[in-house]
Formats: structure tokens, C-alpha cells, sequence
């Protein structure tokens, strides 16, 4: 039972799992707890970055190992910020909270370049350091493509789908 954010790396922890959000989900009790999240943030461009922790009681928010920000101490659900530079890319990112007593919130937000204020989605968020592998970009196959529009025509489909005028194409199935 803290009055202050106590130090997690002297706790040995009693259950531990994996988490796709900054969220309380996790949590055995209802008072007198403790969780920290680690994993990794994938940003998608460089810039200035925003974050916002909101908590009852005390959370703290650390970037590369830098210490955002501390909302530390036993109060009611309250808000924080704290802004950094950060690269695109992956960052270590680690939120550490307790609960002594009363209501349980936690919420994590953040803006930056091209991003309004919201919660860290689960879609950047990552318990490794490999970045998620991405489809590779799209690239016509200007063979297949006429292969396409060959059996669009002769299969009818273009009797009933008509496309835009740039793409047109005349069904060559004939009525039996």
C-alpha cells in the first residue's frame, strides 16, 4: 500500500502477462496494486510529440528512458503532460502506475505530427523491438492487369459492373 510511486525495479512481481493497451484490464484488486508496461511505440514521423497521463492515483510515463512525466502521490483522477522530440520509429516506452485506494483510472494519450490527441492505440504499440513486418507497397503487374480486364469481359462481369469511363470495358460474353 504506497503513498508514492515505489520503485518497481526492487519489486518482485507477482503476476506478469502481456497487455495490448495501456489499460487496468490486468489488475487482481482493486486497491493497493502496482503494473508497469514496457514495450515499444512505433512513430510514424519526426517531430514533437505530446503525451498525457491521467491517473488515481500515481503514474509515471518514461520515453527511451526518459522520464516524461511523474504524476506521482495519492490523488484523485487528474491529468499531466509532458512533450518531447522524438524520431520516426520505435521507441522503448514504459508506464508505470499503483492504486492505494478509491477509484482505479489510468489513460494514455498522445499527438504529435499528424496525430490529434487520442489513446496510444494498440496498432503502434509492440512488445518487441523488430518493427511489425508491413506488406510490401503495391506494385502493378501490367501483365496480370490485362489478364484481369480480359476475363472481366469474357466472364460477363461486364454487363452488370460498369467501371469509369477511363477504364470502360465491353462485356465479350454473348447471351446463349
Amino acid at each position: 500500500s504506497w503513498t508514492a510511486m515505489p520503485n518497481f525495479g526492487r519489486l518482485n512481481p507477482i503476476h506478469s502477462g502481456n497487455a495490448t493497451s495501456f489499460s487496468l484490464g490486468p489488475e487482481r484488486r482493486k486497491d493497493a496494486f502496482g503494473l508497469r508496461f514496457d514495450g515499444f511505440i512505433n512513430l510514424p514521423a519526426d517531430g514533437e510529440y505530446t503525451f498525457w497521463l491521467s491517473s488515481d492515483d500515481g503514474s509515471r510515463l518514461r520515453i527511451d528512458r526518459q522520464n516524461i512525466m511523474s504524476h506521482g502521490g495519492v490523488h484523485s483522477y487528474s491529468t499531466k503532460s509532458g512533450t518531447a522530440k522524438l524520431t520516426a520509429g520505435l521507441h522503448a516506452i514504459r508506464v508505470d502506475y499503483f492504486e492505494q485506494g478509491g477509484d482505479e483510472e489510468l489513460t494514455v494519450e498522445y499527438a504529435g505530427p499528424g496525430i490529434a490527441r487520442s489513446r496510444i492505440p494498440s496498432s503502434v504499440l509492440t512488445s518487441t523491438d523488430k518493427p511489425a513486418t508491413t506488406k510490401p507497397k503495391f506494385q502493378l503487374d501490367a501483365a496480370l492487369a490485362a489478364k484481369g480486364k480480359e476475363l472481366f469481359a469474357s466472364s460477363g462481369c461486364a454487363s452488370c459492373h460498369h467501371l469509369d469511363a477511363d477504364t470502360a470495358v465491353a462485356s465479350t460474353m454473348a447471351a446463349k
